[in-house]
């Protein structure tokens, strides 16, 4: 399998309710992220349940991201809110979200590489860090840190995890203005591989008075 794993797109990997990562899983994890798959992680006690027994396991050195058990986060009824402008959760929002539905509770995640690891999901209210993506140069890895079960709502558990399966890809949309999609006058996109940015303008707006502000 080993051999094998240059040819994997992406790999899910869910810790189910109680589920950890032990030492033999987070060694085989680091080498497919080594080979170049992208790992979507789900659930909350992987990482957490990792960090207990390994604090310094080459995996959670790779993913950027390490817990404490002073990260446990006790909420009974919590919401979930995306990081404006992120290619993953830019407009994200659940609310009414329940630690019954979840199974267990929600883990706080502390970011130890910020060049490479980026908040993508925080708790609504409080804006601790729940969800994370890393973009290594040979792969791009998600971990979210909750059941997304948990969401009831169909379009928006789908949409998310349509928006990490792009990013592992290498798609990555961007929300245009409100203005704009009205009017159908804006279309913008990001291509892989390549990191070209693609600006499409209608016709009838274009000209001397158009003007296009590129932020990072």
């Amino acid at each position: 399998l080993r051999s094998r794993f240059n040819e994997m797109r992406v790999v899910v990997w869910n810790c189910g309710k109680t589920g950890g990562i032990d030492s033999t899983q987070a060694v085989v994890l680091e080498e497919m992220i080594d080979a170049g798959t992208g790992i979507l992680f789900t659930g909350s006690g992987g990482v957490p349940i990792l960090a207990l027994n390994y604090p310094d396991h080459r995996l959670l050195l790779k993913l950027g991201i390490n817990w404490g058990p002073l990260n446990e986060l006790p909420f009974v009824d919590f919401s979930l809110e995306g990081f404006p402008y992120d290619p993953v959760t830019d407009g994200f929002n659940a609310a009414g979200l329940s630690v019954a539905n979840n199974g267990y509770m929600m883990q706080k995640i502390d970011i130890t590489s910020s060049g490479s690891t980026f908040p993508i999901i925080k708790m609504g209210g409080t804006g601790e860090i729940v969800s994370t993506r890393t973009q290594l140069p040979n792969a791009r890895s998600i971990y979210l840190g909750f059941n997304p079960l948990i969401i009831e709502n169909d379009t928006k558990r789908t949409g998310l995890i349509g928006k990490c399966m792009d990013w592992r890809e290498g798609i990555v949309s961007i929300d245009r203005p409100a203005e704009a999609t009205a009017s159908g006058d804006l279309d913008a996109y990001v291509q892989q591989p390549g990191n070209k940015l693609n600006v499409n303008v209608n016709a009838s707006v274009s000209g001397a008075n158009t003007s296009i502000s590129v932020y990072n």
